[in-house]
């Protein structure tokens, strides 16, 4: 389980890029395990308590002066670099 934070948090875990984070999930995923990302409330985030639960943080790397997403910029992050991840289609298209 990944937990997704803005906060530095006095524990030790190791903390991703949304994209080190889905290539990391890939790599377990592709080897049949399952995995979760936890999302925090738009007012307060996650709990440190909550956060102690996950095996792996995964932080956007942000302005530090604006370093809070709504929940659903970050859904669209994470779930953008998880589909980049396991994708290997063109890069490229002509129209």
């Amino acid at each position: 389980t990944y937990a997704t934070t803005a906060r530095r948090r006095e524990m030790v875990k190791p903390i991703f890029t949304a994209k080190g984070g889905a290539a990391d999930m890939r790599g377990h995923a592709d080897a049949g395990k399952k995995l979760g990302i936890l999302f925090g409330r738009e007012r307060h985030g996650l709990t440190s308590d909550e956060v102690a639960l996950c095996d792996g943080i995964i932080e956007i790397p942000m302005n530090p002066e604006h370093s809070s997403l709504n929940l659903a910029q970050a859904v669209l992050v994470v779930a953008y670099e998880w589909f980049q991840a396991g994708y290997d289609g063109p890069q490229a298209a002509m129209t």
